[in-house]
């Protein structure tokens, strides 16, 4: 006997019925409907106008068309419906037909036997005339209010006896316009201690980081002091000192820099800044400032240290003072060195009438010949009598 030969009629309609969404959504449901059309289950006409249907969305509508067609005109052509779809060339194309197969086989189909009752045309369509009803009926109400309403209007509005009374101008709104000042102030006080606060600690930590250590103060009462930036090293002096870029107060054995030129001497420093990256006895020159060791003149300074005048220029690039005997006076200055000298300190003595254009120290002509000898070694007689410069060192 035929699987089918054990449910009834009812039990196979209501499984139709609850599978005929899933059928629509066949792919290429052709085959699917020549079976019914074999076995006159469907339209010609209907069947015809499917077929030719080349949108799948179309096409998924057609069949399902046609299914719900089934179910209403031929449900008694139910137990003929899953005996022709259920053939093995029908099953072999379609999975979904074998899963419906196999849900008959173990009884999992009994699921749908409690489904809600359907819906009564009737009252599908008694709904919207009731809900039609209740709004014409407000709709009229509307009306009268609106009507009321106009007439109030009417009586209220003056008549050609009656005065006109004129309209009060309402008030002007004030335009308020907020600074940032004002909105500052309505800050809460609690914002303010803590931004207070924060501002406390990230003092005290560049005070921590820049007073590494213990100094004495009386380390910074010289008149010179020892600085350095990374590698480079020089001397900073007191009576010199204006500002970063004016004066040049430190010395190194080259030459006499700015603190700002200093700072440029440290080629591996990117970004650097004299204040926080020069440091004498591990103290930044920024806490020199603050503690008032060094004082920075102010940007209209006209003194001589901070005087733009070439004259005043030149002389920055040499000693104050006398290298010999720490002397100050009528200076000769080294063109090669920072070095100045009084006439007599220097060895050999200097006449003004010796000097040319370009003079250089005893030091500057030792250090230059000994770079110009031989690889043979020369007598010091003979590396001073070489010819290096206008004057030439003898006894």
């Amino acid at each position: 006997m035929d699987l089918l030969d054990f449910l009834t009629k009812e039990e196979l309609i209501r499984f139709f019925h609850c599978k005929k969404t899933e059928m629509s959504c066949m792919a290429e449901p052709n085959i699917f409907l020549h079976q019914l059309r074999d076995h006159n289950l469907v339209p010609e006409k209907l069947y015809k106008k499917v077929v030719k249907m080349r949108c799948k969305e179309k096409r998924k509508d057609g069949v399902y068309q046609i299914l719900d067609w089934l179910e209403k005109e031929r449900s008694d052509s139910v137990h003929l419906f899953w005996t022709c779809v259920f053939k093995d060339h029908i099953l072999q194309k379609y999975p979904v037909l074998r899963l419906f197969r196999n849900n008959l086989i173990d009884g999992s189909f009994r699921v749908y036997e409690n489904l809600p009752a359907p819906v009564d045309q009737t009252e599908r369509e008694n709904k919207p005339v009731q809900i039609k009803k209740s709004t014409a009926k407000e709709k009229k109400r509307e009306r009268k209010r609106k009507k009321r309403h106009e007439e109030m209007e009417e009586d209220k509005q003056p008549g050609p006896s009656c005065p006109s009374i004129p309209k009060k101008k309402k008030p002007a709104k004030k335009l308020m316009f907020f600074s940032e000042s004002t909105a500052e102030m309505k800050r809460s006080g609690e914002e303010v201690q803590d931004e207070q606060k924060k501002e406390g600690e990230e003092e005290g930590r560049e005070e921590e980081e820049d007073n590494t250590g213990p100094v004495h103060p009386s380390v910074f009462q010289a008149p010179s002091l020892p600085v350095s930036c990374g590698s480079v090293n020089g001397v900073l002096y007191k009576c010199r000192f204006a500002s970063g870029s004016r004066s040049k107060s430190i010395r190194t054995e080259e030459r006499w820099f700015t603190p700002e030129e200093f700072v440029k001497q440290e080629l591996t420093l990117i970004d650097g800044h004299w204040k926080k990256d020069i440091q004498c006895h591990g103290k930044t020159l920024n806490y020199l400032l603050e503690k008032q060791i060094l004082v920075e003149h102010c940007q209209w300074c006209s003194c001589s240290h901070c005087s733009t005048m070439e004259q005043d220029l030149l002389h920055e690039t040499n000693d104050d003072e006398c290298f010999i005997c720490n002397m100050g006076g009528y200076l000769l200055c080294c063109d090669e060195c920072p070095r100045a000298f009084h006439h007599q300190c220097h060895v050999p003595a200097v006449q003004d009438d010796s000097l040319g254009e370009k003079w250089m120290c005893t030091f500057c002509v030792l250090k230059t010949n000994q770079r110009c000898r031989q690889p043979r070694q020369m007598t010091e007689k003979e590396a001073l009598d070489s010819s290096i410069s206008q004057y030439i060192l003898s006894s």
